[in-house]
């Protein structure tokens, strides 16, 4: 009887052997047990042939010198088998394992709660029980049973869930599914991205006849339903999910609604979009094509390409669009953007907008914030240098508005750095330092299709500028030369009542260099005399073709600066309040200049004749400083110190009291950590911006003056308010001062007029003004209302709701849709914005009245909706301009949004979509256009 033998009849004679008992899979060789590679989505399931070398490691069973050795031992495989109970029968080679069961193989691990069957003849290993499979790293898979296939690598499970994870958990159930490789196939499948437990009833599902998964890359549905609860709402004929993060090729999810299918009205235009193929065509480069069908309005062909090296630091865009139009012709978009860094101190950017025709994008466009922004191109290289630094840039700009086209091209733009002279000098050379700036650009201007102004007229300007500066501690000396090309095309008029306007150009060249000291007088005072010496040259049509020299000035000049303060005991929350005003003088005089008449014809009288000027200004800024914290009590002993010097100071005019009050404070405060003779910072303290008031300076012109002249030249008077009580505060208003006189003539009159107001401020229930009335913020409570969902998912859990109808209304832009950031917060949570601007022309003047406002408004009003709502009001003909109003309702695995946008052309379009967190190509929305009048064949309205 052979070795073979003898133990087959051993083992025949055995009942149920335990954990000791020898591994009969690995008593019967190396060849008799083959399982090739099994992979699951996420779960890889490997009973590999014995031709590899074990590992030494935790097992199922405690491990012994003799078993660690067998495991060192090449050409084989280990597998462990755990069990209360195990059986063999050699005969029919057949291993049962009972209670508790498991099979530990490569670090791929099976259980079950009732048995594990290896049938050796047929090649089959099934396990029963819900058993489950998993791996290092990898999801697990539960079914009812698994039976493993040895013959092809093949698995059978039944009833089996798994979860399947890209960006959202896809959680999978299959009746029976097979595994061939890293493939699963299967039927009636069902899965759901809702992690509400099956036996629970899930908020939604998809339910698909056909439906694979390639581990890692795709999964693939036919004939699929979308389901709420139990009941069947959509149908899609195939659904194309991508399981992987790297790029990869693929088709388009097409972009339609209900009413593209099933019409319900006329004057609807039915339309889709995105009907494509996207190409990785490396992990840098990607090339995406699709078509937009548009019934009775256009038909669109898209292009895009991108690419990006990270180690390059290189990346950009290319995004084309073709229109055909339905009543002819050919239209076509172009938006592109380029990044490049070569290196750390240079930067290269493109970024390109491009329209064959503004009336196209002006009548058709259904996103008011294209229609109120112009079409901008930009593209420039930045280089520093040790020295300094240089840009070369140019521009485009085409404004919806007029057609108009303004171009810069080129502009560039040198700067040396501030250079010390005498590095190694001491004393006042040490401060000997130079810098210098060149600048030279050309810009062309283009009157559009629809000029707003019968005077204007195509424009190309070249300038240039050259700039340096020498200081030497307080005293500096700057040098300045300007250079301006100036040419005015002709324009000619179609209306014969029209006169046409001939070419005009003007060359000029100004230069000029200036002494100047500062000198620090008392406290914050600084007096600054400058001496500057100014000349120039002209030729243009004004001059008949002759460069005529400007008359040299000399001019002199000084000016003043200080500071005032004044303090005041605080009321509530203030301890104190400060007030602090700048005023600023300026004084000018240049004697008359020796002229021609010649020049006094063309430069005028008064760059020609005697200046002596005087400009007055001030700035203030009312301050309140927060009572000190608790536990601060050394710190308000100080700082009441520095305040009474401070007081003092502002009594005598100085701000040797305030030094003496720090000095003061200082020594109140040596307690409170410093040790005994050492510099102590004292501790900061809270202070607000209550109101600041910034004041244009006036003019006084003592030579038109004494001429019976009108002394003050200052037309105009503006106002600047700022607050830190509401954020982003800017309040400018300006007053026309005076008026003309009845009758003509050069008198006028003293009569402020209000002719321009501008402003812009945030609010929030947060902010500082409902704090003070207890009004401030919302609640995080959620509502008690029973029309909520309680099954919500905690925040951490639910993907965040997302908005991609932010870019569907425009027609230019990249192909790409950006998520934009949803409102949510604490419910009652708000924040809003106004934009004021009024022009009051005084009456009897050129120029229109108008007032125009924009809101931007969002708000939480209950825990799952939130809306964002941005308008603009035109108070002069007393209608919005536009408006943009969503509402979205954030469901436990959707996104409910109802969108209603009008344009500033008149077109508006309301759309509904729910959207899919998981994947929010998927969805199911209704949508309502319509559009101005265009003379299109066939078009019903």
């Amino acid at each position: 009887m052979t070795p073979l033998e003898r133990a087959r009849a051993r083992l025949l004679g055995l009942g149920a052997v335990g954990r000791d008992a020898l591994p009969a899979a690995d008593s019967l060789g190396p060849d008799s047990l083959r399982v090739d590679s099994l992979q699951l989505p996420d779960i890889r399931v490997d009973i590999e042939g014995m031709g590899e070398r074990g590992e030494v490691g935790e097992g199922l069973v405690p491990r012994d010198s003799i078993a660690r050795a067998l495991l060192r031992l090449g050409g084989y495989v280990a597998t462990e088998y755990s069990a209360r109970e195990a059986s063999y029968d050699a005969a029919s080679g057949r291993l049962d394992l009972r209670l508790e069961p498991e099979v530990l193989r490569l670090g791929n691990r099976l259980r079950a709660d009732s048995t594990i069957t290896y049938l050796e003849a047929e090649g089959v290993m099934c396990a029963r029980g819900r058993p489950t499979g998993s791996g290092p790293g990898l999801t697990p898979i539960v079914a009812d049973s698994l039976c493993y296939l040895v013959e092809g690598g093949r698995v059978v499970a039944y009833n089996a869930e798994t979860e399947l994870n890209e960006g959202a958990t896809w959680r999978t159930r299959l009746p029976r599914g097979y595994l061939v490789g890293d493939s699963v196939y299967g039927q009636n499948a069902i899965f759901t991205d809702c992690n509400i437990p099956w036996h629970e009833g899930v908020h939604y599902h998809f339910s698909a006849k056909k439906f694979k998964v390639v581990a890692g890359e795709w999964l693939v549905a036919r004939d699929v339903t979308l389901n709420f609860q139990d009941v069947p709402v959509f149908w899609l004929p195939f659904m194309v999910q991508g399981l992987g993060t790297e790029r990869r090729s693929g088709i388009l999810m097409p972009r339609f609604g209900v009413n593209d299918i099933a019409r319900q009205s006329t004057r609807y235009n039915r339309k889709i979009e995105d009907v494509g193929f996207y190409w990785a065509v490396s992990d840098h480069f990607g090339l995406e094509m699709s078509m937009d069908l548009v019934s009775n309005d256009h038909t669109a062909l898209n292009g895009f390409f991108d690419y990006k090296f990270n180690r390059q630091f290189l990346s950009g865009a290319l995004a084309l669009s073709r229109y055909w139009k339905v009543e002819g012709g050919r239209d076509m978009t172009l938006r592109t953007n380029h990044s490049w860094r070569p290196d750390e101190r240079t930067n290269l950017n493109v970024d390109g907008t491009y329209t064959s025709s503004v009336d196209f994008i002006r009548n058709r466009s259904y996103d008011p914030r294209e229609l109120s922004r112009s079409i901008a191109s930009n593209a420039g290289v930045r280089r520093r240098f040790d020295w300094g630094n240089g840009s070369l840039s140019a521009s485009r700009q085409q404004y919806l508005a007029d057609g108009r086209v303004v171009m810069t091209l080129p502009d560039l733009s040198v700067s040396v750095s501030s250079m010390e002279l005498f590095p190694q000098a001491q004393g006042l050379l040490g401060n000997a330092t130079w810098n210098g700036s060149f600048k030279a650009g050309a810009r062309t201007r283009t009157t559009g299709d629809a000029p707003t102004s019968l005077t204007q007229q195509d424009q190309r300007d070249v300038t240039g500028n050259l700039s340096s500066g020498f200081s030497l501690g307080s005293f500096s000396w700057r040098q300045q030369v300007s250079f301006e090309d100036q040419v005015h095309e002709p324009r000619a008029f179609a209306v014969d009542s029209l006169e046409d306007l001939p070419r005009r150009y003007e060359r000029g060249l100004d230069w000029n260099t200036s002494l100047s000291y500062s000198q620090r007088l008392v406290g914050t005072s600084t007096l600054t005399p400058s001496l500057t010496l100014r000349g120039g040259t002209l030729q243009g049509d004004t001059t008949r073709g002759e460069t005529l020299a400007a008359p040299t000035t000399l001019n002199f000049g000084a000016g003043l600066r200080t500071d005032f303060f004044g303090f005041w005991p605080g009321v509530g929350p203030f301890e104190r309040f400060r007030h602090k005003v700048t005023p600023t003088v300026s004084y000018t005089y240049a004697p008359q200049p020796t002229v021609t008449e010649r020049q006094r014809q063309i430069f005028g009288t008064r760059e020609t004749r005697e200046r002596n000027t005087i400009s007055i200004g001030f700035n203030q800024t009312f301050e309140g400083k927060y009572h000190p914290e608790e536990g601060d009590s050394a710190g308000a002993e100080s700082a009441d110190s520095v305040a009474a010097g401070e007081t003092a100071g502002a009594a005598v005019g100085e701000t040797a009291g305030a030094a003496a009050g720090e000095t003061a404070g200082a020594a109140v405060g040596e307690t409170t950590g410093a040790a005994p003779g050492e510099p102590r910072k004292l501790p900061a303290s809270r202070t607000v911006n209550l109101l600041a008031i910034n004041t244009d300076a006036v003019v006084y012109d003592f030579v038109a003056a004494g001429e019976g002249e009108h002394a003050i030249t200052t037309a105009d008077l503006s106002n600047t308010l700022s607050s830190d009580l509401l954020r982003g505060l800017q309040l400018r208003v300006t007053h026309d001062l005076f008026a003309e006189e009845e009758g003509g003539g050069d008198g006028r009159r003293f009569a402020p007029h209000l002719s321009r107001v501008s402003t812009g401020f945030r609010l929030d229930g947060d902010s500082w003004i409902f704090r003070a009335l207890g009004l401030s913020g919302g609640t995080d409570e959620a509502p008690s209302s029973g029309t909520e969902p309680t099954d919500m998912p905690d925040e951490a859990e639910a993907a965040p709701p997302t908005d991609y109808g932010q870019q569907e209304f425009g027609l230019i832009g990249t192909r790409r849709r950006t998520p934009a950031t949803a409102t949510g917060g604490a419910v009652g949570a708000w924040d809003a914005s106004l934009d004021f601007s009024l022009n009051r022309p005084r009456e009897g003047t050129a120029g229109q009245e108008s007032a125009l406002l924009r809101a931007r408004m969002n708000f939480q009003p209950t825990e799952l909706w939130s809306v964002n709502w941005s308008t603009s009001y035109d108070f002069t003909d007393g209608t919005f301009a536009d408006h943009f109003l969503t509402f979205t309702r954030h469901m436990h695995d959707w996104d409910a949004n109802f969108d209603f946008v009008k344009a500033q052309n008149g077109n508006f379009s309301f759309q509904f979509r729910v959207q899919l967190r998981a994947n929010p190509d998927i969805k199911v929305d209704y949508e309502q256009r319509s559009d101005l009048e265009l003379s299109r064949p066939g078009t019903r309205r």
